[in-house]
């Protein structure tokens, strides 16, 4: 009963969108982009990010090639995740955000997983990850006929 104040937040959140942010402070830095071939210049404001089930941190609105991303960069100034639910962003598999359930191959269906109160996702071969977000938990029904990628993020880790 201790951590029903905690699991409401948490469900509140949740069902927010999940790019839902909240200002921090602004700074500038130096970006790696998502291949760690370049880097960009980035100036923009901090926000708060729910990036799992159990995790919110500090993150950045940037812009690469006209597409919007949301990183979060660590302590030590290292990029450790990009988000982005911007329909100009392919993975180097092609999908994008909108692709409906029924155009990914049975295989990558079947390879779906579940993160209780945030979502599910399917892991590609280049390390993006396709999200879905089912119902009001995200996670109340698997994917399904009419279901839609909702984001595409990568995870450094």
């Amino acid at each position: 009963m201790n951590n029903l104040p905690i699991l409401l937040l948490m469900i509140i959140l949740v069902c927010s969108c999940k790019f839902s942010l909240t200002d921090i402070n602004s700074e500038a830095s130096n970006i790696n982009t998502p291949d760690g071939n370049s880097s960009i210049k980035s100036e923009s404001i901090s926000k708060m990010l729910m990036t799992g089930s159990s995790n919110i941190e500090s993150s950045k609105k940037v812009i690469l090639n006209g597409i919007n991303f949301i990183i979060v960069v660590n302590e030590q100034g290292d990029t450790t995740d990009w988000f982005t639910s911007d329909e100009k962003f392919s993975t180097p598999e092609g999908y994008h955000t909108g692709t409906n359930w029924e155009n990914l191959p049975k295989e990558l269906q079947k390879s779906i997983e579940k993160e209780t109160g945030w979502g599910y996702h399917i892991k590609l071969n280049s390390k993006w990850q396709l999200g879905f977000c089912e119902g009001e938990s995200c996670t109340n029904t698997e994917p399904k006929s009419g279901s839609n990628i909702k984001w595409i993020f990568k995870r450094k880790n």
